[in-house]
């Protein structure tokens, strides 16, 4: 979808995924994962579901799989006929937060359920059903299908699915939670921290805070693959986590058209701890700015020449903005 969210009207928007039909086997576990975003209460909203169905037949359909949106948080239920096997879990989705959500299934019918990489506990659970893979001749994202039609519509947003014959461990979760959510991880490792554009002694192009040259070692670590952006900011500030008293004029970036995409500037470090703070409640994951000496880590990705590129200032134009290509301005991330 051109690097953009599918958005489900809850009336009448579904994709069909019955291509998917023949990577599932029996007794094949089942991992989902996908972003979600909703801000409508909703009572049975579908967000995922495999179905038995003879087209046009009344009362054929049965459920295999349903990962539901419902009055408290997540529903998951499997089905051999009836009953259903289901496990409810609360959770606040109505927010209009993206949430990434990961349902494991066991092909002996065993649940697990994480948000933001956390697993939650569920409020309620039936008995483990075996999944009938052989029976699934339906796929779908954001409605199921009920007697050989479409119905339970999902009210909201939903970006990068993903769906695995297999158990992903919390590890594996937690990693693609990372990498989703622009964070990339950075190896421990040793470094030479400092200007080393002199002898390690003398300045160099760099300032005297910056000698003696000395030796780091810094713990494996994630990090941002880009810098806050002004709609990462201002999210934050319509939630009321953070306040915007940097002003406006031509170089701000917060709440100025065509900037969205630009690094938030004119922010205090007391904004920035709000900032991280209303992340990490929101999410479920602490997070916090790096140390200096991790930043430096990372814009060398180790390397140990003047950039991390090289040691001349023509490399720069592939890998930053700087005063000789960014025009004097902030300009998009990642570009």
């Amino acid at each position: 979808n051109a690097g953009k969210a599918y958005e489900f009207d809850g009336s009448s928007a579904y994709i069909t995924l019955n291509s998917v039909a023949d990577d599932f086997s029996p007794g094949d576990d089942f991992t989902f994962s996908g972003w979600i975003k909703s801000d409508s209460f909703q009572n049975s909203g579908m967000i995922f579901s495999s179905n038995t169905i003879d087209a046009g037949v009344i009362d054929s359909e049965e459920n295999i799989i349903n990962i539901i949106a419902d009055n408290s948080g997540f529903r998951i239920c499997i089905s051999d006929g009836f009953p259903y096997a289901c496990n409810s879990y609360e959770f606040d989705i109505y927010d209009g937060i993206w949430k990434y959500l990961t349902v494991r299934i066991g092909s002996d019918g065993t649940f697990q359920c994480n948000v933001n990489g956390i697993e939650l506990t569920p409020n309620s659970s039936d008995a483990s059903i075996a999944i009938p893979w052989s029976s699934s001749v339906r796929y779908s994202i954001g409605q199921e299908w009920d007697n050989a039609s479409a119905s339970n519509f999902f009210n909201g947003s939903i970006d990068n699915v993903r769906l695995y014959n297999r158990l992903l461990s919390n590890a594996d979760i937690e990693a693609l939670y990372a990498q989703e959510s622009g964070m990339v991880l950075l190896d421990g490792g040793t470094f030479q921290m400092g200007d080393n554009t002199g002898n390690g002694v003398d300045i160099g192009d760099g300032d005297a805070d910056e000698l003696p040259v000395h030796s780091v070692s810094i713990s494996p670590f994630y990090i941002s693959d880009h810098e806050v952006t002004a709609t990462e900011y201002k999210e934050c500030v319509d939630a009321g986590g953070c306040t915007y008293t940097g002003g406006a004029g031509t170089n701000y970036t917060y709440d100025a058209s065509g900037k969205e995409n630009h690094p938030i500037n004119y922010v205090s470090w007391i904004d920035t701890q709000d900032y991280v703070l209303w992340k990490n409640q929101s999410s479920g994951i602490t997070y916090r700015l790096c140390s200096e000496a991790e930043w430096e880590y990372a814009a060398r990705s180790g390397s140990t020449t003047k950039y991390s590129c090289g040691d001349n200032d023509s490399c720069l134009d592939d890998v930053a903005w700087y005063s000789s290509n960014s025009g004097n301005t902030t300009n998009s991330i990642k570009t």
